[in-house]
Formats: structure tokens, C-alpha cells, sequence
């Protein structure tokens, strides 16, 4: 029996009266004077002096405070206050006198240069005047070694760099014009002899050395002051380095050291390599060839190059060493390792200083367990391994730190999680009754049939809602009436009679969700995952439109093989391909969260592709043994991305950039929610800090439950499987016949298996 109903509109319309009062307003007209308040604050004297640091200016600070008609104002407090180079005021505020003036002390600070003091309105700190003074340093107190100490030089030469001190007063300030004198000893020279510090307070001489090998030393002497005398220590060789080729050297590789000294029997020559030894293989006094060594996974950095012969060491030559290989890898490109010993990755430096890299692990592992790794990072510039990104150092490249969602992205967000969550269990279910009968039409979708009737317009149609917050699917759900409201090639729209009132979708947008699944997304599901089963002979797709998906926390929609399996074992099934979709109700109707009208309308034509996949998966598995959750979830998320693809101009293998992933609207829907959950499952946690123990604890293929330690759920690891799945079909999809040819093999090619086990069986 069919039950046809119609269906009218009753519009209600009101009239609003605005009249006219009465009201009380300023007359423009009226010369009534205003009340005087402070306008502006300004320096009278005081500003510009220069003093010894820790010591008062001999001026005081003096400012002058007028009101809006630049009359003097009295009784005005004025606060004083140090911005710059430490320092105090005395007092730290004062009250304008009759001229409207007040004034303050200061006492510099022990910090030499400029130093500021603010003069503002205590009522009103944003009328304000700034005082400059010019500290200079105290007396000389302590001389200090800067440079020159244990150099290596030729006998009767002058050292490379030269021997520096530096005087400083008491506060550790620079003291410039101070006089220093040089002198050397075992036959060695400094020129100059007497120095001057300059403006930085130090003072330097160049030493030339003895004609004796071995130990020499040198001395700067400033008398009275603290730490005078210093000595210089030196070696005077005839064993010295001056140049090493090429540059930069390569572990591993052959390199050529130029000098002096040398020993012509190679066996006889000592090279040293940041401490570890090369091979000489030829020599003469003025040049060696050497093998440079492999060192241990170490970054490119510049090493230090010395030689000995007998009991001499050369000086020592600091050179840009590279390891033997590095990784490059463009944006997009992909980079596999397998073998354990090619865990050392290398990376050399970007010439214009702007590489940056975020090394990201992952479990492989197909289970819910925790596997812990370590990571070891080492600059090459530094002398200990930089630390690892702190906690709230992580934020996903794609936005800029600090930044959040909007509210918008916040809802769908938060849907999108509590809906995969959801989907998790059903998918679950699913492998957990996969013994269940299907229905006795079931057939391959491939097979022509004859059509049966197809509903029309108005028509009322009973559906049994599987109850999914249950764990009997098969025996709980709720049925409804619903009305048929677009009937389309694909699929058919149907509304349930009891929807809430409020802001219910309007027949333009239903019509709209017809045309999507008839123009965009059946054509994209049939050529990427083929087509559903069709029980009921239609040849569509129901999409049931009900508050009974709003009745689960958070929920958008979704499908249940309940539909396609025997109505005798499973006697809530409805024998026909059914999705189930949630309507705006932005009253939070049911207390599980509200939905509003845009974010749902939005969210639509993406959640009927994802489900929709489901669908097919069912059909070409049901029967057999169904794909595993992270399977399954990430190439249902994969048809959002290929149909975001078919209704924009990005195509596959592009840098789409941030602008296009991050987009608004219904985009957010068909590619921000990937990259969003990818991000949380490396720990973002929507604002600017990381969730502690992400990744770490969660695995590509799978997640382990929520503890209060453990912060990875399902929604986070669809993002790591889809990412994981998109990458399958991007590095293998062209050699194996096509991408859509992968993609559909990997739904039914082995149909009994699941996982890993599954993309092995494609792949190899």
C-alpha cells in the first residue's frame, strides 16, 4: 500500500510599528565650557645628558602638562619611570606644581648607552613623553683574554690572528682608550707594542714568533688592573698547513693538503680528521694526498684538519666536510627505507638558510599496542645534538603558529571525530558479523536486471533505522515515516516527517544534494570503487535524511551492512543500499549537539561520497570478510579528495598549498578535514600545542584507546590511513594499470583478506 500525501505552505505575516518619540539631545549651539582634562605631557629640561653608569645626572627630569586648550594644568600626577638600561627615579611620581610642572631624579643604571626614562599622565599612561641619557663606562677595573691563546705557527712567523685582551669596569662594561702593552719572549716580536683599547674595550698586537720549535709565550699587561698580566702560549713548528682540497671535502672521498714540513715517506704523516685518522697515500714536503675517512653518520659540519710528523703538529685547518650521500627531496616527493642500516638520514644545508625538515614516525604495525622508538638529532654547527620540538613547539606546516580554528571549522571539526568514532565501531561490527547471510537478492552489482517501480515524489516510505548506539544492530532500530522528496538517476532524497521544525533543509537544497550525486559523486564512485549492489532493483541509492542520526552524539551519518544482509537473520534490515544522513537543528534538539543549517549543507555532498564508498565496499565484500577499519576509512575519506578534485580545477600531483587545503566552506569538507585529522595524529591539538604522547603511542593502521595517558583515537589515525592509502595509490597506481585500477582491486581482488595482508597481496 502506498500512502500519498500532499503537502502546503502557510506563511504567516506581521507588521512592525516604529513611531516617533521624544528625546533629549546636546544643542551643537550650546558654548557651554568644557571640564579641563590633561592633553598633552612634554620635556622641559632634563633630556640628552650623558653620566657615568650608577651614578645621578646633574639635572633633574622636568615636564610640563597642559590641558585641551594648552593651559597649564596643576595637581596633574605624573608618573616616572626607567624603560631602558636599569637605573631608579626618585620620587616615581610627583604632582604638577601651579606652572603644571613636576620633576624628578635619576641614577643611571650600570649598563653603558642609551638609557630612557617615561614620563606619562597617571590617569592616563597613554599621554606620554620619553628622557634620553648616554651612560658611559667607570674607571678601568679587570683585563680579560679574548683571542690569540695556543695557536700553531711556522718558526719566524707571524701568527695568523693576533693576541687580544679586553678592560672592562667594574659592571663588565667596555672601557675604550685605555692603554695595554705587548711583549713576546723567546725570540718572538708584537707590533704594536702599546695599544689602545677601542670602542669595544679591546686592544690586540700581532706575534711574531721565535726561530725555536716548541713552546713560546707572550703577555698583555694593563697596570692596576684586575687579571693583569695574561700570557699567550704558542708552538713554533716547521710543520705548517695552508690550504685543503676540495671544498668542501666528502667522507669517504680523496682530498689534497698543501704546506710545509711534511715527510715524504706517506706512513710517516699523521692526518687527523676531527680526531680520526685518514689514509695518506702519497707525499712530498710540500703536499699530501689522503683518503678522508667515513665517519659514523655525522652531518655535514666543518671539521678540523691537523698533521704530525714525528714530534710535531701542524696548525690546525677548519673545512666544510660533507658525508658521502645526502637526502634531497623536493615538495611532494617521496623517499622509502628499508634497510636498518640506511636509518642515518643526512641533509645538507639549503644555501639561502631556509631548509627546515619535520621528521615524523609512525608505527606500522596492525594493532592496538604501543611501540616506542627514539630519534637522535645532530647540527653539524654545534657541539651537541639540538633538542627535539618541545611540547608546544608543534603546529602543522599547513597553518602559521598561533593560529585556530574558526567556529566553523571547530563544528565540522568536532563532527567529523565523533562521527568517525562512530563509523569506527559499525566497521567493526561489520568484521565481527561478517558470518551473517546476505540478502537473497543480493547479486554482483555488474549484472543486469530488470528495474522494479521506482518511488515518486510524495510518496511516504517506512524505514528501519539501525540503533547504533547498540551493539545488536541486527535486532535494534527505530522505524520512521519518511517523505519522498527528490527522486533523481542515482539516488533518491527522502525526508522524515518528524525532523525538527526549526531550519529544516528547503527544497532548493535537496534538490542540490540529488544533482550532486547524480552529476559529481556516483560518476567518481563508479570509476574509482565501482558501483553499489542494487537489493531493491531501483538502480539508486536511498539517502534517508533523519533526526535519529542527530539522536547520536555529534553523529553526521552513515551506512550499515545490516541493509544488505537476510531480513530473516537481520530484521532490521530495509533490503536496499540506504544512507543515512543527520538535518540542521541548531536548538540541539536532542542534547547530543547542535547542527547548523550551513555546516550541514556544506558537510553534505563530501559525507554521501564517504558513505556511499562504504556502500560499495559492503557490496563487493558482503559475504566474503570485509576490509579492516583503517582500509576502509581511509579510501572513504580518499573519495572526498577525488571528488573535491572532479568539482575544482586541482588535479592529483600538485603543490596545492595551504590556501586551497585550508579553505572555507563546503572545501573544508572535501580537503581540510584530511590534513586536520593527519595533524592530530601528529599531535595537534587545534591550537598551538602538541598532545603528549602523539605519535608515539598511536600506530599508522590502527590507535590505541583513549587513556588518560594515551591521546590517540580513532578519528586521529583516519588521517594517518588515508595519507598512507593516498600515497599507496600515488607511488604504485600508474605501473599497476591506473590509480582507479588499484583502487578498485584493493576493495575486491582478495576479498578474504584485510590490512596489511591485503596490500601485500596487490602490491607485493
Amino acid at each position: 500500500m502506498r500512502l500519498i500525501q500532499s503537502w502546503g505552505t502557510t506563511f504567516l505575516w506581521g507588521a512592525l510599528a516604529i513611531g516617533a518619540g521624544a528625546c533629549k539631545s546636546s544643542d551643537p549651539t550650546n558654548n557651554e565650557p568644557a571640564t579641563p582634562t590633561p592633553t598633552t605631557i612634554t620635556v622641559v629640561a632634563g633630556s640628552g645628558q650623558a653620566g657615568t653608569v650608577g651614578g645621578a645626572l646633574g639635572a633633574s627630569l622636568l615636564v610640563q602638562v597642559n590641558d585641551q586648550n594648552n593651559a597649564a594644568m596643576a595637581g596633574i600626577s605624573v608618573t616616572f619611570a626607567v624603560t631602558a638600561g636599569g637605573g631608579s627615579v626618585s620620587p616615581n611620581s610627583a604632582n604638577t606644581n601651579s606652572s603644571g610642572q613636576a620633576s624628578t631624579d635619576w641614577t643611571l643604571g650600570t649598563e653603558a648607552g642609551n638609557q630612557t626614562v617615561r614620563a606619562s599622565v597617571t590617569s592616563n599612561p597613554s599621554i606620554n613623553t620619553d628622557f634620553s641619557a648616554t651612560a658611559g663606562p667607570d674607571a678601568a677595573a679587570t683585563l680579560t683574554m679574548v683571542g690569540g691563546d695556543m695557536q700553531t705557527g711556522l718558526v719566524s712567523a707571524t701568527l695568523p690572528n693576533p693576541i687580544e685582551v679586553k678592560v672592562e669596569d667594574q659592571f663588565g662594561n667596555a672601557v675604550p682608550g685605555h692603554s695595554v702593552t705587548f711583549s713576546a719572549n723567546d725570540g718572538g716580536s708584537v707590533a704594536p707594542v702599546d695599544a689602545t683599547t677601542d670602542n669595544d674595550g679591546v686592544a690586540g698586537a700581532l706575534w711574531t714568533l721565535g726561530s725555536g720549535t716548541g713552546a713560546q709565550t707572550a703577555q698583555a699587561e694593563a697596570t692596576g688592573l684586575t687579571g693583569s698580566p695574561i700570557g699567550f702560549d704558542a708552538i713554533g713548528t716547521t710543520l705548517f698547513l695552508t690550504s685543503i682540497s676540495p671544498d668542501p671535502l666528502v667522507q669517504g672521498a680523496s682530498a689534497t693538503i698543501m704546506g710545509t714540513g711534511f715527510d715524504v715517506v706517506p706512513t710517516n704523516n699523521t692526518v687527523l680528521v676531527d680526531g680520526v685518522a685518514a689514509t695518506v697515500t702519497a707525499a712530498t714536503i710540500t703536499s699530501l694526498d689522503i683518503t678522508l675517512p667515513v665517519l659514523n653518520c655525522q652531518p655535514a659540519k666543518d671539521a678540523n684538519i691537523t698533521v704530525g710528523v714525528a714530534a710535531q703538529t701542524s696548525n690546525l685547518l677548519s673545512q666544510r666536510l660533507n658525508p658521502a650521500s645526502s637526502l634531497s627531496l623536493a615538495v611532494g616527493e617521496q623517499h622509502v627505507i628499508s634497510d636498518p642500516n640506511d636509518f642515518c638520514l643526512q641533509f645538507l644545508a639549503d644555501p639561502t638558510g631556509g631548509d627546515s625538515y619535520l621528521v615524523g614516525v609512525s608505527a606500522t604495525a596492525e594493532l592496538d599496542a604501543v611501540m616506542p622508538f627514539s630519534l637522535t638529532a645532530e647540527d653539524g654547527a654545534a657541539t651537541a645534538p639540538p633538542a627535539l620540538l618541545a611540547a608546544a613547539d608543534l603546529v602543522p606546516s599547513f597553518r602559521s603558529p598561533g593560529s585556530q580554528l574558526t567556529p566553523y571549522e571547530q563544528e565540522v571539526l568536532a563532527q567529523e571525530e565523533a562521527r568517525l568514532q562512530v563509523e569506527s565501531r559499525l566497521r567493526q561490527w561489520e568484521m565481527d558479523n561478517a558470518h551473517l547471510p546476505r540478502h537473497p537478492a543480493f547479486y554482483d552489482a555488474r549484472v543486469a536486471r530488470a528495474a522494479a517501480a521506482v518511488p515518486v515524489v510524495g510518496d511516504s516510505i517506512v524505514f528501519n533505522v539501525p540503533d547504533i548506539s547498540t551493539s545488536t544492530l541486527c535486532t535494534s532500530f527505530i522505524p520512521i515515516t519518511t517523505a519522498v522528496k527528490v527522486v533523481g538517476t542515482n539516488g533518491i532524497v527522502v525526508v522524515d516527517r518528524d525532523n525538527p521544525p526549526d531550519d529544516p533543509f528547503t527544497d532548493p537544497e535537496l534538490q542540490q544534494f540529488s544533482d550532486d550525486f547524480d552529476n559529481d559523486i556516483y560518476a567518481v564512485l563508479l570509476a574509482n570503487f565501482d558501483a553499489p549492489s542494487d537489493i531493491d532493483l531501483n538502480q539508486r541509492v536511498f539517502m534517508v535524511l533523519t533526526k535519529e542520526v542527530n539522536k547520536v552524539e555529534n553523529a553526521a551519518g552513515f551506512v550499515s551492512s545490516t541493509d544488505l544482509n537476510d531480513p530473516v537473520s537481520c530484521p532490521s534490515s530495509n533490503e536496499g543500499e540506504i544512507f543515512y544522513g543527520y538535518v540542521p537543528d541548531p536548538a540541539d534538539s536532542y542534547g547530543t549537539g547542535a547542527r547548523s543549517h550551513s555546516g550541514v549543507v556544506d558537510n553534505m555532498p563530501a559525507l554521501i561520497a564517504h558513505e556511499v564508498t562504504h556502500t560499495i565496499q559492503q557490496t563487493r565484500r558482503l559475504g566474503s570478510g570485509f576490509m579492516s577499519r583503517w582500509e576502509a576509512e581511509g579510501q572513504a575519506d580518499m573519495a572526498k579528495e577525488l571528488l573535491g578534485l572532479s568539482q575544482r580545477p586541482e588535479q592529483l600531483d600538485q603543490d596545492l598549498g595551504a590556501s586551497v587545503i585550508t579553505g572555507a566552506g563546503p572545501n573544508d569538507a572535501l580537503y581540510t578535514q584530511r590534513f586536520s585529522r593527519l595533524g592530530r595524529y601528529f599531535g595537534w591539538d587545534l591550537g598551538t600545542d602538541k598532545i603528549p604522547e602523539a605519535p608515539h603511542n598511536c600506530s599508522l593502521f590502527s590507535y590505541k584507546d583513549p587513556t588518560p595517558s594515551l591521546q590517540c583515537t580513532s578519528a586521529f589515525y583516519y588521517g594517518a590511513s588515508w595519507s598512507f592509502q593516498r600515497w599507496v595509490v600515488d607511488q604504485y597506481g600508474t605501473a599497476y594499470g591506473g590509480n582507479d585500477a588499484l583502487t578498485r582491486d584493493w576493495i575486491d581482488l582478495n576479498p578474504t583478506l584485510s590490512g596489511r595482508a591485503n596490500v601485500e597481496a596487490l602490491l607485493g
